[in-house]
């Protein structure tokens, strides 16, 4: 008696390794920029680095170059390793690198429509930039003064009072002084709910690091998983991410349209949007935009400034003699005025400002900056960057 076989199966693996050698075979004739080899079906899935990357891509640049290809199941991903090439690409060209990629993991959070960085060059995109061209750009700055110096004045005294905690007062201040500018907002001396959000909020970035965050990345099929997955972390972890993200968007927003129906004076810069949004007579949408760009600019405002001020601290304790050396400059600029004046003082004090460049430069406070995505094919220095490829500058 004669047993059938069904052919099919056969069939569906013998395609399918065809297909992957096909694919295999078109990507090693295309001339991509130098990187790990890839492994067959996963590609450089298993060397994409989740600890500190931007100093593995560092140590890598001494074995691969300035520009770095990494493929993971035909995704690409270019490290640019030069501030050279890092110009050419995204300045020069920013035709070509102007857009963002879609990051699974950051929507799952529920960032990529809130936050600026992320956001698809478009219309959406196009509304945020003229909102912080508007309420940030170097002609308003003296506006703030009032609100910086305030700020300012309450930082040092609670470093005066209590020094060996310089790190909580340095978040306190930051989030204090962006939450005053962007909506009007004065915290409370403590245990202030809005700080305490954008302390969390802050902290969730680096969950977008975790293993499981980096996998989804590379394998969005996987984001469709129910919760109760035990591997698959990222779920809850983005589940607690947009309960946070709701309450930092939700919470001062509020704050200010009850201040604006109750007649009380608010002069922040997102009562004067949406003032100018009513007169105008905007849409839901426009309004949600204004919202999602003084969200974001109250969550970045809040975590770049902290860990700036703390890095600071670190490079003075470390280098004392560069403290004394600005010290001396200020006292012989400033004299025994209380504050600086931003018109008169600040190009009088170089030195200051070298080492607060200085500062940006020696940690990054995003050492990988913000992915970009190639709209279109293109040939750096005879190397293929296909379309769709992110890119990544390394600060670091």
């Amino acid at each position: 008696m004669s047993i059938a076989i069904p052919l099919w199966p056969f069939v569906t693996v013998t395609l399918a390794i065809i297909i992957i050698f096909v694919l295999d075979s078109h990507r090693r004739k295309r001339h991509y920029p130098p990187g790990p080899k890839p492994r067959l079906f996963v590609g450089n899935l298993f060397d994409i680095p989740t600890i500190e990357p931007w100093k593995v891509y560092n140590d890598w640049r001494k074995f691969y170059g300035a520009l770095i290809h990494l493929e993971i199941i035909g995704y690409h991903i270019v490290v640019v390793n030069s501030r050279t090439l890092a110009d050419r690409m995204l300045e020069k060209r920013s035709k070509i690198y102007s857009d963002r990629p879609f990051i699974p993991m950051m929507d799952l959070m529920g960032w990529t429509t809130l936050n600026t960085a992320l956001l698809r060059y478009g219309p959406d995109w196009r509304m945020h930039r003229r909102l912080y061209k508007q309420g940030f750009r170097a002609a308003v700055v003296p506006d703030y003064q009032p609100i910086l110096f305030s700020k300012a004045d309450q930082f040092s005294s609670n470093l005066r009072q209590s020094p060996d905690s310089f790190v909580a007062h340095t978040r306190t201040y930051a989030a204090a002084t962006i939450l005053a500018t962007v909506y009007g907002y004065d915290i409370s001396p403590s245990n202030d709910k809005l700080v305490e959000i954008a302390e969390q909020a802050a902290a969730t970035s680096s969950d977008s690091f975790h293993p499981s965050s980096v996998v989804v990345n590379v394998l969005p099929f996987l984001r469709h998983l129910p919760l109760r997955f035990p591997i698959f972390a990222f779920q809850r972890i983005a589940r607690r991410t947009r309960r946070i993200l709701n309450e930092m968007r939700k919470l001062p927003y509020e704050f200010v349209k009850n201040d604006m129906v109750t007649g009380k004076d608010n002069f922040s810069l997102l009562a004067k949007f949406l003032e100018k949004h009513t007169v105008n007579g905007g849409d839901d949408h426009q309004e949600d935009l204004i919202r999602n760009a003084l969200t974001t600019a109250y969550a970045a405002g809040a975590e770049t400034t902290s860990s700036v001020l703390v890095t600071f601290f670190l490079a003075m304790g470390l280098h004392p003699d560069i403290q004394k050396r600005a010290q001396r400059e200020i006292d012989t600029v400033i004299g025994n005025r209380q504050f600086p004046s931003y018109a008169t003082d600040y190009s009088n004090l170089p030195y200051v400002e070298a080492i607060l460049r200085e500062t940006l430069r020696w940690s990054p406070v995003t050492p990988l900056g913000i992915p970009h995505t190639a709209f279109l094919d293109d040939t750096i220095d005879d190397y293929f960057i296909p379309k769709g490829t992110t890119v990544i500058s390394n600060i670091w």
